[in-house]
C-alpha cells in the first residue's frame, strides 16, 4: 500500500506540470497570433540585414578584421601607456617640485626660528647687563653714602672730641686758676 500512495501523488504532479506545460504553449501561439506585425516585420528586416552583412564575410576577411583590431588595440595601449608614463613623469616632477618647496620653507622656518632665538638671547643678556649695571651703580651709590656718611659721622665726632677738649682744658685752667686762688687764699689765711 505504501508504495500506491508514493506513486498517485508523483503523477499528479506530472500530469499537473504537462498541464501546466500546455498551457504555456497555448498562450505562446496566442501571442504569436496576435503579435503585432510591425514588429514581426522588424524583426524579419533585422534579420535580413545580418544575412546581407554575414553573406559578404570570408574568413580572410575576418581574420584581417581581428588582425586589424588587434593592432588598433595595440596602438590604443601604446598611446594609454604613453600617457600613462607622461602622467606619472609629471606627478613625480609635481611631487619633487612640492618637497623643494616644503624643504625650502622649512629651511626658512628653522632660520627664522634660530634667528628669533640669537635675537631672544641678545635682549636677555642686555637686560642682564643693565641689570648688573644698575645693581653696581646702586652699590656704588650706597657705598659711598655710607662712607659720606662716615666721613660725616668722623667729622662731628672729631668736632665733638675737640669740643670736648676744648671745654676739659678750659676747665682745667678754671680749675687750676681755681687751685691757685685756694692755694694763695690759703697762704694769704
Amino acid at each position: 500500500m505504501p508504495a500506491s500512495t508514493t506513486t498517485a501523488p508523483a503523477r499528479s504532479v506530472k500530469a499537473e506540470t504537462h498541464e501546466e506545460f500546455a498551457g504555456i504553449r497555448r498562450d505562446t501561439e496566442a501571442a504569436r497570433e496576435s503579435a503585432d506585425p510591425k514588429v514581426e516585420e522588424a524583426a524579419r528586416l533585422r534579420a535580413s540585414e545580418v544575412r546581407q552583412a554575414v553573406e559578404g564575410t570570408t574568413v580572410e576577411g575576418v581574420v584581417q578584421g581581428i588582425s586589424g583590431l588587434g593592432s588598433e588595440i595595440s596602438k590604443a595601449l601604446a598611446n594609454a601607456s604613453v600617457k600613462l608614463v607622461e602622467e606619472v613623469e609629471r606627478l613625480e616632477a609635481e611631487i619633487a617640485e612640492q618637497r623643494a618647496a616644503w624643504e625650502a620653507e622649512s629651511r626658512d622656518a628653522e632660520r627664522e626660528r634660530k634667528q628669533q632665538e640669537e635675537n631672544l638671547k641678545k635682549v636677555r643678556a642686555r637686560e642682564i647687563e643693565e641689570y648688573e649695571y644698575k645693581k653696581n651703580l646702586e652699590r656704588k651709590k650706597t657705598h659711598e653714602k655710607y662712607e659720606e656718611d662716615q666721613r660725616l659721622q668722623e667729622k662731628k665726632n672729631k668736632e665733638r672730641l675737640e669740643e670736648l677738649e676744648k671745654s676739659w682744658q678750659q676747665r682745667a685752667v678754671l680749675a687750676a686758676k681755681a687751685a691757685e686762688q685756694k692755694f694763695e687764699q690759703g697762704i694769704l689765711l
